[in-house]
């Protein structure tokens, strides 16, 4: 699996994500559903008054079971790093060890 690359944070406000002026970003938390994860759920954001850095959080039926410890330096790295610790979780991990 290839590493995440991080794009420069804060974008720009004065583009949109086409790259054309115009709009101003907000990001907000992102939930992550796509995999097949059940019961898990894996939502990454940003770390209030952290500008640039994020965390993830991981979700059993909507309840949080684990967040990161450490802050990433962008959002792909965060959600990489999230989805490894719901693999482990889903193949036989426990959910206390991380």
């Amino acid at each position: 699996m290839p590493k995440p690359r991080c794009k420069p944070w804060p974008p720009d406000p004065n583009q949109t994500a086409s790259g054309k002026p115009g709009a101003v970003h907000t990001i907000t938390a992102v939930a992550d559903n796509t995999d097949n994860t059940h019961p898990y759920s894996l939502e990454v954001q940003p770390i209030p008054g952290s500008e640039g850095w994020f965390q993830w959080v991981i979700r059993k039926h909507g309840k949080m079971l684990q967040q990161s410890d450490r802050k990433h330096p962008c959002e792909p790295k965060a959600r990489a790093q999230g989805r490894e610790v719901i693999e482990k979780l889903l193949h036989g991990g426990d959910e206390r060890a991380f």
